[in-house]
């Protein structure tokens, strides 16, 4: 299994410091949940990695 560098992402809105690493089996986002739930005005989408897709005009889609 061959793992690329992580990358490392800001959150313009908010600041908050993600960490994505990949391998052959997929991606990995590293956040700390206290800081992102202290700090950002989305975590009704359960997730940064939507609060940034959204915040770039994507809408994700809720399940029924």
């Amino acid at each position: 299994m061959s793992t690329m560098p992580a990358r490392t992402i800001t959150c313009p809105d908010c600041g908050l410091v993600l960490r994505v690493s990949r391998n052959d089996t997929g991606s990995t986002l590293l956040y700390d949940a206290g800081d992102w739930q202290r700090r950002c005005k989305r975590i009704d989408l359960d997730n940064p990695a939507w609060c940034l897709i959204r915040r770039d005009g994507t809408h994700p889609k809720k399940e029924k």
